[in-house]
């Protein structure tokens, strides 16, 4: 799937410390993710957005983003990301 493919490319950027172009395909997905049946991948757009802050030393921002999945994760019943929320909050502390 074209989105799936948009946040590999994000994690590579991220890695690589080219932040803005992680972003710019993070949002691609979050705009496209808002969309019908693909919400789920939403979810996964922000958390890449954590990602990417956690990334770039911006604890406010990267909590921000965990709390707005945490909160997602809860309205759509989706248990699938919780590790990947959890490791991230252990990156926080």
């Amino acid at each position: 799937m074209l989105l799936r493919g948009l946040l590999a490319a994000a994690k590579l950027y991220c890695s690589a410390g080219d932040f803005s172009a992680a972003q710019a395909f993070v949002q691609e997905v979050a705009d496209r993710g808002g969309q019908g049946q693909i919400r789920l991948l939403a979810v996964d757009a922000q958390l890449a957005f954590a990602e990417i802050e956690v990334a770039r030393g911006d604890q406010r921002a990267a909590t921000k983003c965990c709390e707005s999945v945490t909160q997602a994760l809860k309205q759509l019943d989706y248990g699938r990301r919780t590790r990947e929320l959890a490791e991230l909050y252990a990156k926080l502390k």
